[in-house]
């Protein structure tokens, strides 16, 4: 039967690397400006996972009313370049003049780009309605936009009321952003 050698620790590390130990890079690393590696890990997390801000408009006739008078009402200010996605849930049946009332959340320019132009007329806008960029709000379930929308230089996150007056409802509008340029943020307004 053959001999079998056993080797102590340090005499395998001697043998795999030598008698001086564990070779060195024949340079250190370049200094990162400063920035620490806390600072860069926190950097990538925040541009890969989403954050989430939510805004609650319980009573659309209350503070600041969704009216075509008070059109566009702010939902989100944004700070810097971003990618988002919207999507809003009915807490309350909405009402509107008339039920012809039309609803759209984007920004200045691009008024439904974030939520699809959809009229509040009694069938639509029914508490747990689900609402998003191609699906109107008249079920319970509502399909999220695959693509993320680009927003930048800091252009704010409005409702629009196009034709006549919110009367009564409520909903929250829900915004899952990434920040893109240093410090930019997404906060309710």
């Amino acid at each position: 039967m053959p001999k079998v050698r056993v080797m102590r620790h340090g005499s395998l590390v001697n043998a795999l690397y030598g008698g001086a130990g564990i070779p060195t890079f024949p340079a250190a690393a370049v200094a990162a400006n400063g920035v620490s590696m806390a600072e860069v890990i926190r950097n990538l997390s925040e541009r890969q996972s989403p954050r989430l801000a939510t805004h609650t408009k319980a009573d659309v006739t209350a503070a600041t009313a969704w009216t075509t008078a008070n059109s566009p009402v702010a939902l989100f200010t944004v700070t810097g370049d971003v990618l988002v996605q919207c999507f809003a849930v009915v807490t309350t049946n909405m009402t509107s003049t008339g039920g012809t009332g039309t609803l759209s959340v984007g920004i200045a320019g691009n008024t439904a780009g974030l939520l699809v132009l959809d009229t509040v007329d009694g069938t639509a806008f029914q508490a747990g309605d689900v609402w998003t960029l191609i699906t109107a709000a008249d079920d319970g379930l509502g399909q999220v936009a695959d693509e993320w929308a680009f927003i930048g230089n800091g252009a704010d996150i409005n409702v629009s009321i196009a034709t006549n007056n919110m009367t009564a409802g409520g909903m929250t509008v829900y915004c899952w952003y990434i920040p893109v340029s240093p410090a930019a943020t997404v906060v309710t307004t």
